[in-house]
C-alpha cells in the first residue's frame, strides 16, 4: 500500500568496446556502448529503449609537466521504472511523484576540454564542459499539494549545461620525511531548459575552497574549507538557498610494530557548525546537513 511504483520488472543488455591509441605526443581515446532496456509494470503499458553512447577524446603532451586535452561524448540514458511510472507518495523525498509512461530516451552531446599540470612544484587541473541534451528527464514541481506532500511531475526538455571545474596544488615543502601542500579547488554548472527559457531546478551553486596538507614519516594533517555560494538562479515553484561555510580538519599519528600498523586520528567535520542546506537536495526544508562532529578512531592493518 506505500509503494510510489507499481509492481515491475527491468531487464536490460549492453555491450561496451573502448580502444586506446598512442603515438608518441599525441594519444587518443574511443569508446562505444549499446544498451537495450526493456521495462514491464502491473498495469501499466510495457516500454522498450534502445540506446547508443560514444566518445572520442585526444591528449596533447604539451611539454614534460603539460597536457592538453579533448573529448567529445554522446551519451544516451534510458528513462527507468520510477521516471515512467511512479504515482504516489515518495516517503524519502517527502513528496508526490507523478512519473510518465511516454519518456523517451535522453541524449546529450557534450564538450570537454581539459588543461593539466602534473609535475612540478604547482600542478593541477582546468577543466572546462558543455553539454547539449534533448528530452532531459528532470523532475518538475507544480506547485500543487497531494496527500499533504508538494507533487513532483517527470518531465522532458531541451537543456544546456556548461561550467568549468579547477584544482590547484603548491607544494610548499618535500623532503625525505616531510611533506606540506596547499590546495584550491572550485567549481561552477550553470544549466537552463531551452524553449521554456528557465533553469534546471535543483542545481548546484558554485563552490571554492582552499586547503592544507602534511604528511611525515609518523604524523598527518589537513584542513580545508569549502564555500557554497547562495543560490538564487531558481527554477519555478522552487525556493532560493542560503550558501554555507565547511569546514573540516583531520590530525593523525600513524605508526609500526611487530609488523601491524596503527593508525590513530582525530576527524571534525562542520566545526564551524553551519546550518548548511544543499540546493540539491530535496528535502532541503526539512533536513539540513550534519551539525559538527568529530570522531576519533583507531585503526589496525595486519
Amino acid at each position: 500500500d506505500e509503494a510510489f511504483v507499481p509492481p515491475s520488472l527491468t531487464d536490460s543488455i549492453a555491450a561496451f568496446a573502448i580502444q586506446e591509441i598512442d603515438r608518441g605526443r599525441l594519444s587518443y581515446e574511443f569508446g562505444l556502448r549499446y544498451e537495450r532496456q526493456s521495462v514491464d509494470a502491473d498495469g501499466n503499458p510495457s516500454r522498450s529503449f534502445d540506446g547508443l553512447s560514444g566518445s572520442a577524446g585526444m591528449v596533447w603532451k604539451l611539454a614534460e609537466a603539460w597536457t592538453l586535452g579533448g573529448s567529445l561524448t554522446r551519451a544516451a540514458r534510458l528513462p527507468s521504472a520510477e521516471e515512467l511510472y511512479s504515482d504516489g507518495p515518495h516517503i524519502a523525498t517527502l513528496s508526490y511523484e507523478i512519473g510518465d509512461s511516454d519518456l523517451r530516451e535522453e541524449s546529450s552531446l557534450g564538450y570537454t576540454i581539459d588543461l593539466r599540470r602534473r609535475a612540478g612544484r604547482v600542478t593541477g587541473e582546468l577543466s572546462l564542459f558543455f553539454d547539449d541534451y534533448d528530452d532531459f528527464i528532470y523532475e518538475a514541481p507544480t506547485g500543487e499539494v497531494e496527500d499533504g506532500l508538494p507533487v513532483f511531475l517527470y518531465q522532458q526538455s531541451a537543456a544546456e549545461f556548461y561550467g568549468f571545474e579547477f584544482l590547484g596544488v603548491v607544494q610548499v615543502m618535500h623532503t625525505d620525511r616531510h611533506d606540506f601542500d596547499v590546495e584550491f579547488r572550485a567549481d561552477r554548472v550553470r544549466g537552463s531548459l531551452v524553449g521554456e527559457g528557465g533553469p534546471v531546478p535543483r542545481r548546484p551553486a558554485d563552490t571554492r575552497g582552499a586547503g592544507v596538507r602534511y604528511r611525515g614519516d609518523r604524523c598527518y594533517a589537513s584542513a580545508g574549507v569549502t564555500i557554497t555560494d547562495d543560490q538564487t538562479r531558481i527554477a519555478g515553484e522552487e525556493t532560493a538557498t542560503d550558501g554555507y561555510t565547511w569546514i573540516d580538519a583531520t590530525v593523525g599519528y600513524r605508526f609500526v610494530a611487530d609488523r601491524i600498523v596503527h593508525d590513530i586520528m582525530v576527524r571534525g567535520t562542520n566545526l564551524g557548525d553551519e546550518e548548511a542546506r544543499p540546493h540539491t537536495s530535496r528535502l532541503k526544508s526539512f533536513v539540513p546537513l550534519p551539525g559538527r562532529d568529530i570522531t576519533v578512531s583507531y585503526r589496525l592493518v595486519f
